[in-house]
């Protein structure tokens, strides 16, 4: 039980007591109602209604009881809570504490002590401010009547001073001094244009200042931004968007060449063998050097995958890819399915026949060339025999025939199923004929049987 008041836990109850009779009395009236069996129902939907009204009041009277237990609750609790309560004002409310120095975040902590030493640094390496550290050094010496004022510094005799005297702060002597004040000033008298200045000290010990650290630090870190934000290698040119042939003439090139050779085909090069080959009798296609090559053209830029052309007719469409080495070309340009481009299959032939591959061959000045696709194409049209117009335009002829005798058998087809769903229908037909001749069969049968039964009967029985 929650820690209420007894007067407010006595009205709870007493609430909760009405509220179950009232409710109790409404569910009895609501099924003498339902049953029908009142002769004036009108009395009873009118204590139905009061019972209502009766049952409303009673739960704005259980709304102010929570309201007065939650009022209790927040007086008693010492918890935080979300509601605003009139709480006694505290003792000592205005006054303020602040936080000591080791209550402070530690980001801030360092930030201020960071500028706190920024700012002395400044004011150390300001004009003059080493000459004033040594200033106030030479005057924290102890203040004798026979050493002088200011602590002296061993330095180094300047060649432009030779009457300057060196004095030595540990073994001096006042009889050394000068008589006068201005030989005593000049004496005195320091010379800072030689000293390292504090930046130059620490790089000579292999160290560095604070904001040389700090510039150091951004440093890297922009370094390895740069480093990091490059173009992805999916996109480079070696990456998987690279779908580019690499072709040897561009289709203009190759057009003009059409044009220039003509219908006349052009004949592979010939080699002949070298003077000490044809003494020793040797007809190795190594020491055959070309009389007469074409000097090749330079190779074409890589062309983007939207500008792919066949190798063969120079014209786009469905490309297969050679396996060797990545040229597109079309399926029907060549004579028999294969996975290799006519280059490749240029230098299979050759080699199959025991002919010098001639896509592939040297200039006198030792420069390895290879010839256009386009050569390649028509030498391998010359030695299969092949024309790829003629083949293009049977292979072009063989599909047109092969769709008609598709339209055909289709049409064969659609008449066949016509006629197995009509056969269908017949024999569903004829299988039912059967069975109603059975089943009349059957019952032929049996009255015949019942007539040989009487007629059995009749002569059974006696005369």
């Amino acid at each position: 039980m929650l820690n209420l008041s007894k007067t407010l836990q006595e009205d709870i109850r007493i609430n909760q007591i009405n509220l179950k009779a009232a409710i109790q009395n409404h569910q009895a009236l609501v099924v003498k109602l339902r049953e029908g069996n009142l002769t004036d129902p009108s009395d009873v939907k009118l204590k139905l209604a009061g019972i209502q009204k009766h049952i409303l009041s009673l739960g704005g009277a259980q709304k102010i009881l929570v309201a007065r237990v939650k009022k209790e609750l927040a007086a008693k609790s010492n918890a935080w809570s979300n509601h605003t309560t009139d709480k006694a004002e505290r003792p000592n409310a205005e006054l303020r504490v602040y936080p000591s120095a080791n209550c402070i975040d530690p980001a801030r902590k360092f930030n201020a002590t960071y500028q706190k030493r920024a700012i002395k640094e400044a004011k150390t390496d300001g004009g003059g401010g080493d000459e004033d550290v040594d200033r106030k050094r030479n005057q924290d010496g102890s203040g004798g009547g026979a050493p002088p004022n200011k602590r002296l510094k061993t330095i180094l005799q300047s060649s432009s001073r030779p009457t300057s005297p060196v004095l030595d702060a540990n073994n001096y002597d006042q009889s050394t001094l000068p008589s006068s004040s201005d030989d005593s000033q000049e004496s005195l008298t320091i010379d800072t244009s030689s000293e390292p200045s504090k930046v130059d000290f620490l790089s000579a010990v292999g160290l560095v200042n604070r904001e040389q650290l700090m510039l150091a630090k951004s440093n890297g870190s922009a370094r390895r931004r740069r480093r990091h934000a490059g173009h992805h290698s999916q996109y480079s040119s070696h990456g998987h968007w690279d779908l580019t042939v690499e072709l040897m003439d561009a289709a203009a090139e190759v057009e003009e060449e059409e044009e220039d050779d003509g219908d006349g085909e052009q004949e592979p090069v010939k080699r002949e063998p070298d003077s000490a080959a044809s003494c020793s009798g040797g007809s190795s296609p190594s020491g055959a050097a070309p009389t007469a090559a074409p000097s090749p053209p330079p190779p074409a830029p890589s062309l983007s995958p939207d500008k792919i052309v066949c190798t063969v007719c120079r014209k786009k469409g469905i490309l297969s890819v050679c396996d060797i080495c990545g040229t597109a070309f079309h399926w029907f340009c060549l004579d028999k399915d294969n996975k290799q481009c006519p280059v490749c299959l240029v230098s299979q032939v050759s080699r199959e026949r025991g002919s010098p591959v001639p896509f592939h061959h040297k200039e006198p000045g030792g420069a390895d060339n290879k010839w256009p696709p386009l050569e390649n194409a028509r030498y391998y049209k010359r030695v299969s025999g092949h024309d790829t117009a003629n083949h293009y335009n049977e292979r072009l002829k063989v599909k047109k025939s092969l769709e008609a005798r598709n339209e055909s058998l289709k049409h064969e087809l659609a008449g066949l199923k016509r006629k197995a769903t009509e056969l269908s229908a017949a024999l569903v037909s004829q299988t039912e004929n059967i069975k109603k001749l059975t089943a009349g069969e059957e019952r032929t049968n049996e009255k015949v049987k019942k007539i040989l039964d009487i007629i059995n009967f009749f002569k059974a029985a006696p005369s």
